[in-house]
């Protein structure tokens, strides 16, 4: 699940920004290529945070979203992708499908405008070596735009392509860009048709830390 999805899923019947920013923050973080290994002295940043993973493992454990990339793999296999390529695709494109389906754009705004205020706050959630480079992260995450083409195929499929493009093993020819694309266009009914209730149900099935837990 992308950012925008976590940020759906927290902000379920919960209006907490700074909470909201912890479920997106490992992604945010992996975007400039940071690993979480610290901690946050913001109670409610370290338990969004928390809630981010168990919200993973209780996505990529559901049987809608293994029946979908399972099918999407063997598509993609099927019109001459490798086993790698094709297996990456079908993990990480249906949620960024999954996210451009989601009307999570004024919440995900919300949560990285709460960076200004408690940057100082998070910079010990990476090595000390990284953290003046962190720093300049979340500055910039700060000033981001929370508008994504997510809801475009074909720009997802190009984010897909320079995404894996580091990754030998995961990477695919830009000629097939096109198939790839096509592909994602024709999950993507079903994925924007899930997208809501499926929010709902891991939001039910995690529920949200109560307040008094979270605010230290």
């Amino acid at each position: 699940m992308n950012f925008g999805g976590h940020i759906a899923v927290a902000s379920i019947d919960r209006h907490e920004p700074l909470f909201w920013l912890g479920s997106a923050l490992p992604d945010l973080a992996a975007m400039g290529r940071f690993r979480l290994l610290g901690s946050t002295t913001e109670p409610l940043v370290e338990a969004g945070i928390r809630f981010h993973h168990d919200t993973d493992s209780a996505f990529h454990g559901h049987p809608w979203f293994i029946a979908t990339q399972r099918r999407l793999q063997e598509q993609l296999q099927s019109d001459g992708l490798g086993r790698g390529p094709a297996r990456a695709i079908a993990h990480v494109g249906p949620e960024l499908l999954l996210d451009g389906a989601l009307d999570h754009e004024s919440r995900t705004a919300e949560a990285l405008a709460a960076i200004d205020g408690v940057a100082d706050r998070l910079v010990g959630l990476v090595p000390g070596e990284h953290q003046p480079r962190w720093l300049e992260h979340l500055d910039r995450l700060h000033s981001t735009s929370a508008t994504t083409d997510n809801d475009d195929p074909e720009a997802v499929a190009a984010r897909l392509y320079r995404m894996l493009a580091r990754r030998s093993r995961l990477a695919f020819d830009s000629t097939h860009l096109s198939m790839v694309a096509g592909r994602l266009a024709t999950a993507q009914p079903a994925i924007e048709e899930k997208a809501e209730p499926l929010v709902v149900e891991l939001a039910e099935q995690l529920g949200s830390p109560p307040a008094s837990a979270t605010a230290g």
